[in-house]
């Protein structure tokens, strides 16, 4: 990509500081975004284009120690030190799922569980999985902790926070269907 005639070669998951819109992947800038310098100087993207290798590249991830953004080329454009702290993880801990059912029976008024989609009662027997609730999506989640800055900890504690799900049927989990499809995040 070219910002203020400078070309920055990276990774198309990189995270790069835009105006008004918080750290957003290198892949998903457009032409006019609205980068950051050290000195809060506005920088506009110019041109972007991705560029398919026929051979491997070496790249090089590195982390910045008690740091979670450092600068990047002539005009130190802000990004973020991310790596994979953010990345989806694989499950959830110990007894966080079982707080979630204990969680959902408990607000049901027949301590029914039921699909938010369908209405059907969930049996706890059979397969269900941890839907998020409107407004915690993962997406979301992602989004404000690259925001903040915050680390693969505490990443992960708000990660496992039952409050944040609710049981759905496998079919309306995958469907997606119940998820709130604005950027409005209700988590920290």
């Amino acid at each position: 990509m070219v910002i203020n005639g400078e070309e920055i070669v990276t990774t198309e998951t990189h995270p790069f500081y835009v105006n008004d819109r918080g750290f957003v992947n290198a892949g998903e800038l457009i032409v006019g975004d609205e980068l950051l310098d050290v000195n809060g100087n506005v920088l506009l993207v110019e041109k972007f284009n991705v560029e398919l290798t026929e051979e491997p590249v070496n790249v090089y991830s590195f982390e910045v120690e008690d740091f979670h953004t450092y600068l990047v080329g002539g005009f130190r454009i802000l990004v973020h030190n991310a790596g994979d702290a953010y990345k989806r993880p694989s499950g959830y801990r110990k007894g966080v799922s079982d707080k979630t059912w204990e969680e959902a029976k408990a607000n049901s008024p027949d301590e029914i569980v039921r699909d938010p989609k369908t209405g059907k009662p969930i049996n706890p027997n059979e397969p269900w999985n941890m839907g998020y609730k409107p407004g915690y999506e993962f997406r979301k989640h992602r989004a404000s902790a690259q925001e903040r800055g915050i680390d693969r900890k505490q990443f992960l504690d708000e990660h496992n926070d039952s409050s944040h799900y609710r049981p759905e049927l496998p079919s309306s989990n995958r469907s997606h269907s119940c998820e709130d499809m604005t950027d409005q995040y209700l988590g920290p």
